[in-house]
């Protein structure tokens, strides 16, 4: 999961252990990418098991993205770093795999007293309520701060294209969705104070393939133009390649 984490990074810390989680601190992407999005509420909470997990109860009450029953149990890491348990009566909005019924630390959870809590619920229930739209999401209630968000929406679910803004109405992500699944071309983006980053590739059921360009470019020194080739399999880095700019264009100039 989290393929989608080439952008800025935030370090979280709950220990002196330092679990610490790579995170795009973007709804909307951790939308995309997540197996299963939904709201639960927290009915029972176990001890540690002798299998080193925390056992929950989960009633869910709405499912924006996958398939899930009504009740279901997912389990949470008890022994490392990364350990924590759900709060029981809480209400949650996961964005997850569900790997093995697991809740890992890393991925995204709002709590019900978290402040963007209603704010992220009504752009999900937008979604879901969606019969056929171009639905316009805006991460905060004050629409000149966050990241944006036009996608169609068809029949509660996300499908066809996606466009993502951050604050300045800088398009940082453009791209496809085909039955909740990132497909084909993808165009991503990230802007800082010190440097622009791009990457380019395509998707495949929500899986990276392929060869992807990541391109970083020095706002000091714009001649200062970092170019690496990635090449992925089933989502996964299997080769990379350090390109300098003549050899980029090269590799890649018309046959």
């Amino acid at each position: 999961m989290r393929l989608l984490l080439i952008l800025t990074l935030s370090t979280i810390s709950i220990s002196s252990w330092a679990c610490r989680c790579a995170n795009t601190e973007n709804i909307f992407f951790e939308l995309l990418e997540a197996e299963y999005v939904f709201l639960a509420t927290v009915t029972t909470v176990s001890d540690c098991k002798e299998d080193n997990r925390f056992e929950h109860e989960l009633w869910i009450e709405s499912v924006y993205k996958g398939e899930l029953p009504e009740f279901s149990n997912v389990y949470t890491d008890c022994i490392t770093s990364c350990a924590f348990n759900l709060k029981k009566g809480s209400r949650y909005i996961f964005f997850t795999d569900l790997v093995g019924n697991n809740i890992e630390f890393c991925e995204l959870r709002i709590e019900g007293t978290d402040e963007n809590f209603i704010n992220t619920k009504r752009n999900l229930d937008k979604i879901k309520d969606a019969k056929l739209d171009y639905v316009k999401l805006y991460e905060h209630r004050d629409t000149t701060i966050g990241y944006s968000a036009r996608l169609m929406a068809q029949s509660g679910r996300i499908n066809g294209i996606v466009n993502i803004y951050n604050n300045k109405g800088n398009l940082v992500l453009k791209g496809l969705m085909k039955n909740g699944k990132m497909q084909g071309y993808f165009e991503i983006t990230n802007f800082t104070k010190e440097f622009s980053e791009y990457w380019t590739g395509d998707y495949k059921n929500g899986e990276r393939i392929g060869n992807w360009i990541y391109k970083k470019i020095s706002k000091s020194n714009t001649d200062n133009i970092e170019y690496i080739l990635y090449m992925y399999e089933d989502g996964e880095i299997v080769k990379k390649l350090d390109l300098d700019t003549d050899a980029q264009l090269k590799l890649y100039e018309p046959k």
